[in-house]
């Protein structure tokens, strides 16, 4: 197995051989879900593709085994269940990473996921993962929600110094050519139109909540897609 690992010069064999040498030397597993859900190690299936089955199931294997070992129980399970019970992890939840099965595990230990009382198999294990897997939504909806905040405040911040700013000069500019006795810096009103404008803009990405290729925030207007300042062009030009 060692043979094999020292091979690869991936991110993803580092990934895997930093995994395994934390497994052999009893390192503390992720104390949250989304610690476990955030770690950088490959995933199952990404694993199974650049080391190939036998190797996943080897380590899905020990991770089962030295959890299993232990409950002090009556009836446990032997070998070869627990190498079928890792297959059927490696086939359901290839998505996984392998800190999230050490996450999972540490859970079950600690009796998070529900009294062990004199078994252990192939369902008991299952419901634990059904448990972690509750778990782990709420993390990637939390995830979700900050990348979503993130964006929300950097392209506001974008708007507000690169369009915000410009469009009100034209404004007044425009307005000059009428009234000769305007201000050369935008009115207190003209500013308060431009963040109604970029209200409803938010208010409207709330709705649609739909991003371009780059990750900036796009709204749907009149049948068209428009950024953040593509709109405030657009509504400053309707007004």
């Amino acid at each position: 197995m060692e043979n094999k690992l020292q091979k690869q010069t991936t991110e993803i064999g580092q990934s895997w051989k930093n995994s395994v040498a934390d497994l052999k030397q009893g390192i503390a597993r992720p104390k949250t879900a989304e610690l476990a859900l955030n770690n950088n190690s490959p995933s199952l299936v990404l694993i199974k593709k650049e080391f190939g089955e036998e190797e996943l199931l080897i380590y899905v294997s020990e991770l089962l085994t030295d959890c299993v070992l232990s409950f002090n129980i009556g009836k446990t399970m032997n070998a070869e269940q627990i190498k079928l019970t890792a297959e059927y992890i490696a086939e359901d939840y290839y998505f996984l990473k392998p800190e999230e099965l050490k996450y999972c595990f540490a859970q079950a230990q600690k009796g998070v996921y529900g009294k062990i009382y004199d078994r252990i198999d192939t369902s008991i294990i299952f419901e634990w993962f059904d448990k972690y897997i509750e778990e782990r939504m709420g993390s990637v909806e939390k995830n979700n929600q900050n990348k979503t905040n993130e964006f929300k405040s950097q392209d506001y911040k974008n708007a507000s110094s690169q369009t915000i700013l410009p469009a009100l000069k034209e404004v007044v500019e425009n307005k000059k050519k009428v009234h000769q006795n305007e201000e050369k810096t935008p009115k207190k009103a003209e500013l308060d139109l431009s963040n109604k404008i970029m209200k409803e803009f938010d208010e409207l990405f709330d709705e649609q909540n739909e991003f371009d290729k780059g990750g900036f925030r796009m709204v749907k207007y009149k049948g068209k897609d428009y950024s953040g300042s593509e709109y405030l062009d657009i509504r400053l030009g309707e007004i």
